[in-house]
């Protein structure tokens, strides 16, 4: 991905792999443009499967002058 989407993945993963010492943890990655959509919205969605099973998840939304790097964060925090 590029653009915002890249930038927050980029921020995301760092604060996954570095921030929370989880290193070695397989992250998938599925990039998604709706074809109907409309307006210049982005966002992005976490989730994690722990080692019994649970899931968990963190997201965060665009909203006005927000920066990718801002919302790459804030999921990453939220996981």
């Amino acid at each position: 991905p590029e653009g915002v989407s890249g930038r927050m993945l980029k921020t995301a993963e760092s604060i996954i792999r570095v921030d929370e010492g989880l290193k070695t943890v397989p992250i998938e990655v599925e990039h998604r443009r709706e074809p109907n959509g409309c307006g210049d919205g982005c966002g992005i969605v976490l989730w994690a499967e722990t080692s019994t099973g649970c899931l968990i998840g963190g997201s965060a939304i665009n909203e006005r002058n927000s920066q990718a790097e801002a919302l790459g964060t804030k999921a990453a925090k939220e996981l």
